[in-house]
This record gives C-alpha cells, sequence and structure tokens, in this order.
C-alpha cells in the first residue's frame, strides 16, 4: 500500500510540473500587487503622458510602484528608479529617466522605456507585445560589470556573469524566476531548482528537489533506503514499527507487518484508503483512493493542502484576486470589495467595485463593464467611456491629437471644438455659439432680427446665413432668403439671388422696364410666343426652338422682327410690331396713324372714317371722296366762282347721288357740278340723275375749249 500511496504522489507532482506559466504569474503579480502604490501628482503639476497619450497613472521623481487598475491604464513614470506594472486592460506604460522596470499584466500591452537603461519584462504565458521606445537599451555600463547594456542580460544590476540557469534573457541577478519553474525567488521553496509543484515532503520551507533531507530524519537522502518516511540511520533511515504497535517493518513503509488495521478505524488496512490515519467514513473529494485525512492534496489540483488556497476546490492556478489568502474558487467575495460574488450580489465579481456602481443599469458594473454607457463602442475604443455616444463624433479630434490628448467625443467633451469657448454654462445654457468649429470671437453678425444666437448661430458655424431653411452648400441663394429655392432656368442660381431668372440674356431689372416677363424667355402671351429669346442670349441652346435674341418686341408675337425705321434701329430698336413712334399708347403695328398721335389719350383714337385702314389723323381724305380734307375745307373756288367748303368726313356732302370729289373735278364726262347744290343747273333733276347736269368745263383735260 505504501508503495502504491508513493507512486500516486509521485503521479501528482508530475501533473504538477506541466502546470502552465500563466497561473504562477497571475499568483506573481497578485502578491506584488499588494505592496504597490498608486502615484498621483499634485493636481498643479503637468500631467506626464505616455506614447503621446496623457497618463492616467503617474510618478513623482522618486523611486516610485505604479500599479494599474484592471481596466486599460495610461503609466508613465517620472524621474527615479521605478518599477511600473500593468495589471488587467490594455496598458500603456512608459518608463522615465531613471533606469526602470516595466512589467506588462494580463492585456495586450505596450511597454516603452525612457531614456535610462530599462527593462522590459514579459511571461510567454500571458499574451502581450513588448515595444522598446528609443532610449529603452542604453549602449552604456550603468551597472559598471563590464558588459555594455545592450548585451547585459541584467543592465540594471551587476553580474559580470552574466549567468541565467532558466535562459529567459533575464539574468539570475535581476530574474524573478531565476529557476524559470513559475515561483517567484521569494516564494519558491527551491528558488534555484525548477521544481513547479514545490513538494516539500517534511515540510520543511525546502522543497524535495533541493532538500538533501527529504523526510526530515537525519538521514541524507543520498543515504536513505526509505527518503519519504522517517526512520532511523540504524535502519538506513526507514521506521522500524508501524503505529499499530510492535513487530518488524521489513517493507519501510510504516506498517507493522503483523497488524491488519494499523489506524484502528475498524477498517482493514488493505480496504483502508488511510491505513495509518483513522478515517471511518472514507471521504476520499479526488476519487484518487487516497483518503482526505492522509491526501496531502485532497482536491487533486497538484497543490499540497498546506499550501492550497482551496483545498477542497480544485485550482491549480491558486488564483486569489484580493490575495486574502482564500482562492477565488472557494472565496465568496472574489475581489474583496464586500459583495459577495458566489451568490450573484456582486455585479463585478472579478473587480473590486464596493459602490456597485452600474451606469448603464446593465447586468455588469461600471469597473468591469467594457461599455459602461452601453452605446455599443467598447471603453476601450469609446471616446466617451461614460457618456453614451454611439455615433463617436469627435470634432476636435485632429487638435487633441496635435495636443497629445486624448480623444473625447463630443458628447463628453466640455468644448467640442476645442478653442476655449466652453460649449455650456454650469447650468446647461448653451455658450459655444459654434460647439464644434473653432471661433474663440464668437462672431455672429446676424444677431437679431435674423438670428437669435444659440447653437451653431456664430459666423464660423452658421451653415443657414439667410435662415431660410437651407443649409449653404444646398442653398441656391446662400445669401438671400428662398425658403421656395425657386430656379426657374435651372441653372442652380435661385431666382432671389439670379440677375436673369429666365436666363434670355436680358437682365430681370431691365425686362421690368421693357415690360417683358424676367421668368420667362419668350414674354409673348401664352400660345402665341414668337420663338425668339426676349435678351441676347439664346436660352436652350442651338438645338431648342427659342432662337438667340433680343427680340425687338418681346412682349409681341413679331416672328420676322420687322422694323420700318432700321436707319433708327440704335435709337429706336423696337420693331414695328410694340414701336410706338407718336407716342400714343399704341405700338406701330397696332397703331392706324403711326406718326402721328391718335390714341386713347386722344379724342379721335383710331377713328377710321372710311374704314381704309388709315387713321383720320393721318388720313388726308377721311371720306374717300377723293377730295382731300383740305380741299373741302378751304372751300376752293371752282367755275361757278367762291363756294362753300364740303364736309371732309362725308363724301357726298350735298346727298345728289355724285360724290363732292366727282362734283368738284372734272372726269370723263367733262362736266362739274356744285357739290353743295343738289340740283346745279336747277331744272329740276339732281346731279347724279341729270344727263346734262351743267355745261361742259371749258378747257378741261379732254373737254372742249369754253367760249
Amino acid at each position: 500500500m505504501g508503495e502504491r500511496v508513493r507512486s500516486d504522489r509521485e503521479g501528482t507532482a508530475l501533473n504538477r510540473s506541466l502546470r502552465t506559466w500563466a497561473s504562477r504569474v497571475l499568483v506573481c503579480l497578485a502578491l506584488v500587487a499588494t505592496n504597490s502604490i498608486f502615484v498621483i501628482p499634485a493636481v498643479d503639476a503637468a500631467v506626464p503622458k505616455c506614447n503621446g497619450q496623457k497618463a492616467t497613472v503617474r510618478g513623482t521623481n522618486g523611486a516610485d510602484t505604479l500599479t494599474g487598475t484592471p481596466k486599460k491604464d495610461v503609466i508613465a513614470g517620472r524621474g527615479g528608479k521605478d518599477t511600473i506594472k500593468g495589471l488587467g486592460g490594455r496598458d500603456v506604460l512608459c518608463g522615465g529617466k531613471g533606469a526602470d522596470r516595466i512589467l506588462g499584466g494580463k492585456g495586450r500591452d505596450r511597454l516603452y522605456g525612457g531614456p535610462g537603461s530599462d527593462t522590459c519584462s514579459l511571461k510567454e504565458a500571458v499574451r502581450r507585445s513588448c515595444e522598446k521606445a528609443p532610449g529603452a537599451t542604453s549602449t552604456s555600463d550603468a551597472d559598471q560589470d563590464g558588459v555594455e547594456a545592450r548585451s547585459d542580460n541584467c543592465p540594471g544590476v551587476s553580474n559580470a556573469s552574466q549567468s541565467d540557469q532558466d535562459g529567459d534573457g533575464s539574468g539570475d541577478s535581476c530574474d524573478d524566476d531565476r529557476d524559470g519553474d513559475g515561483d517567484a525567488n521569494s516564494a519558491d521553496n527551491c528558488a534555484d531548482a525548477s521544481n513547479s509543484d514545490q513538494a516539500d515532503a517534511d515540510r520543511d520551507g525546502a522543497g524535495d528537489v533541493c532538500d538533501t533531507d527529504d523526510d526530515n530524519d537525519g538521514v541524507a537522502d543520498t543515504s536513505d533506503s526509505c527518503p519519504n518516511a522517517a526512520g532511523s540511520s540504524s535502519n538506513a533511515g526507514c521506521p522500524t514499527s508501524g503505529s499499530g504497535g510492535g513487530g518488524s517493518d521489513t517493507d519501510g513503509d510504516g506498517d507493522s507487518d503483523d497488524d491488519d488495521d494499523n489506524d484502528g478505524d475498524t477498517i482493514e488496512n488493505g480496504d483502508d484508503n488511510c491505513p495509518n490515519s483513522a478515517n471511518k467514513d472514507q471521504e476520499d473529494l479526488d476519487d484518487d483512493d487516497e483518503g482526505d485525512v492522509c491526501d496531502r492534496d485532497k482536491d487533486g489540483d497538484g497543490d499540497d493542502n498546506a499550501r492550497d488556497n482551496c483545498d477542497e476546490d480544485p485550482n491549480e492556478d491558486q488564483d486569489d484576486l484580493d490575495n486574502d489568502g482564500i482562492g477565488d474558487e472557494c472565496d465568496r467575495d472574489i475581489d474583496g470589495d464586500g459583495a459577495e460574488a458566489n451568490n450573484g450580489t456582486d455585479n463585478c465579481p472579478t473587480v473590486a467595485n464596493a459602490d456597485q456602481a452600474n451606469g448603464d443599469a446593465d447586468a455588469q458594473g461600471d469597473a468591469c463593464d467594457d461599455d459602461e454607457d452601453n452605446d455599443g463602442e467598447p471603453d476601450e475604443s469609446d471616446n466617451c467611456p461614460d457618456t453614451a455616444n454611439p455615433d463617436q463624433f469627435n470634432a476636435d479630434e485632429e487638435a487633441e491629437e496635435e495636443a497629445g490628448e486624448a480623444p473625447a467625443g463630443d458628447e463628453c467633451d466640455e468644448d467640442d471644438d476645442n478653442d476655449g469657448v466652453p460649449d455650456e454654462t454650469p447650468a446647461g445654457t448653451q455658450l459655444d455659439n459654434c460647439r464644434t468649429v473653432p471661433n474663440e470671437d464668437q462672431l455672429n453678425t446676424e444677431i437679431p432680427p435674423n438670428d437669435l444666437g444659440g447653437a451653431n448661430s456664430g459666423d464660423a458655424c452658421d451653415f443657414d446665413s439667410d435662415n431660410d431653411g437651407f443649409d449653404e452648400e444646398n442653398d441656391n441663394c446662400p445669401d438671400n432668403a428662398n425658403p421656395d429655392q425657386a430656379d426657374t432656368d435651372d441653372d442652380d442660381t435661385g431666382d432671389a439671388c439670379d440677375p436673369d431668372d429666365d436666363n434670355d440674356g436680358m437682365t430681370d431689372a431691365d425686362e421690368g422696364t421693357n415690360g417683358s416677363d424676367p421668368k420667362r424667355p419668350e414674354s409673348e402671351p401664352e400660345g402665341e410666343e414668337d420663338g425668339i429669346s426676349d435678351g441676347s442670349a439664346d436660352p436652350d441652346g442651338d438645338d431648342g426652338p427659342i432662337r438667340q435674341g433680343p427680340d425687338n418686341c418681346p412682349t409681341v408675337n413679331n416672328p420676322d422682327q420687322e422694323n420700318s425705321n432700321p436707319e433708327d434701329e440704335m435709337d429706336d430698336p423696337e420693331g414695328d410690331a410694340c414701336d410706338d413712334e407718336d407716342n400714343d399708347g399704341l405700338p406701330e403695328g397696332q397703331d392706324n396713324c403711326p406718326t402721328v398721335a391718335n390714341g386713347p389719350e386722344q379724342d379721335d383714337n383710331q377713328g377710321d372714317n372710311d374704314d381704309d385702314g388709315q387713321g383720320d389723323a393721318c388720313d388726308t381724305d377721311d371720306d374717300n371722296d377723293n377730295l382731300s380734307d383740305a380741299d373741302e375745307t378751304s372751300g376752293m373756288r371752282n367755275v361757278f366762282g367762291p363756294r362753300d367748303s364740303t364736309d371732309p368726313f362725308e363724301e357726298d356732302t350735298d346727298g345728289d347721288g355724285r360724290n363732292d370729289g366727282e362734283e368738284t373735278s372734272p372726269g370723263g364726262d367733262c362736266v362739274v357740278t356744285d357739290p353743295n347744290d343738289t340740283d346745279t343747273d336747277d331744272d329740276g333733276l339732281e346731279d347724279a340723275e341729270d344727263p346734262n347736269p351743267i355745261v361742259p368745263v371749258p378747257g378741261a383735260p379732254g373737254c372742249p375749249e369754253g367760249p
């Protein structure tokens, strides 16, 4: 039975030797963290930066130990020989001017040395990266051991031998775990002999691999026939009798050869899982056939009960987050913040947060919530980790980068545009009139009546300077309010600011003077367009139906563009259809006396007595009797002597059937009659019926000579 138990123990030791680096590194870091300090500079001190980012944890000019939190930290040392350590999160760690030791934590950290002879230390079991900035490794020999820093495996500790027993690149003189077994030198029971299981049979503090007397019986292991069972030198280091009474013990296993129940627990040795330790209940937590009362590792996790921080709960890694001596596996309050994790009351079971703050009211407390504000952006990359801003807008991002400042999104930035003017007053009233555009002068030229101030009202950011509801980029008249955005000629210049709305080459002002329509390139009435542009332009191009102007009568349909006064075209460019030479209110094309005023303002108003198309005002024979109005009104002399004037508006003044011209001018009959006498010869017959109304006119052309 003794040989079997020993074999089991050897197997357990083998299992222990296979444990990963990660478990020991975490334990080591946790132990070191208990002696660390958080150094925060005075509020008036300049905030140091690490790789361009403001430090959240920073040192003094002395020798500091700077330790981060479980979240992302930016830690920067200053002067002195500092020790800088990250914990959780993706940390950025920077040394200062001294010879610093920079240790990564659990996250994927970035480590940067300073001007001194610094050491970047990482463990392969934890996935991280180490980038040594310029100056991290000096070419000098700071420790004066005869080995230049760039080649020295302990550049800050003198070690001329450069011994490195575990071959990890860190010399024994400065290696926290010089035998490379995962146990820090300070906690390693064999600091110079690799023994990841830390087996110590006699529990004397010296591990078996380096203890010359494992059972502490005074017989050196090299001479002890029973090195794991205390005996006497007279019996080659083996026990002479078992615990059950006298008799020999020839196999050296401590059991008397003639006792069937060494421990007196009523269970025979052959069936007893602890034959030398009374345990009637035979409890065996790890089912390894070794009872709990005699099993040095009753939970079977590879750690002796005496060193196991959870001896009844397997926890090979021995994690103890709060360093209270109780392993996380069996600790009701893993992070030591007073809230019990095992019963579900701690919203961050592995991160200390006594206040249990939970800004976004989800299942995770702020201290361990990767997205504290629950906006979908992880805190690590969230420019407002405590304020929800899923859009991540940051107006002054470039300015922050240039200044080496950590990015702050607009939602949580007190000065979004970094112009020195706070966005709001403490009471929450809008202060900066351009929150996202720098304008230190706060110039606002549109303060009443057009602009009442407030957000985006300053000139630098007022994208709707005319306040018509359209920002300047989309406003076809950015300086003229035109909420309808009317654009008659579709030239992207709104009518409100377009000098030629219809793009006909004639300005709106001129069209207003001329009486043409500024919004139609052909100003004739609908349906009467003549196809000629009002102005000199061709608004629809060569292929369009509108011909290039200018139209000499833009409001009158005159496709022929006739102008009876071409010699006066410079002074009188209007076409006949619209020219009003006599200024009587009627254009020539409509005026029956274009050169004599006879419009609506005159008495005759286009009077045309004889309907010959020529107005009375300019017609020399208004009654069309072949006798001029002047002759009719002058009472001209004829063969009958002086006569009365005739009516120029009546072609037959005396109504005798012969018009006045026929009566006063000898025709083919070579006679004249009196236009004022219906019976010139007084023969009882009216002149028109009288075959001989009067004698022939002597001397008239074609007529015989008179007496």
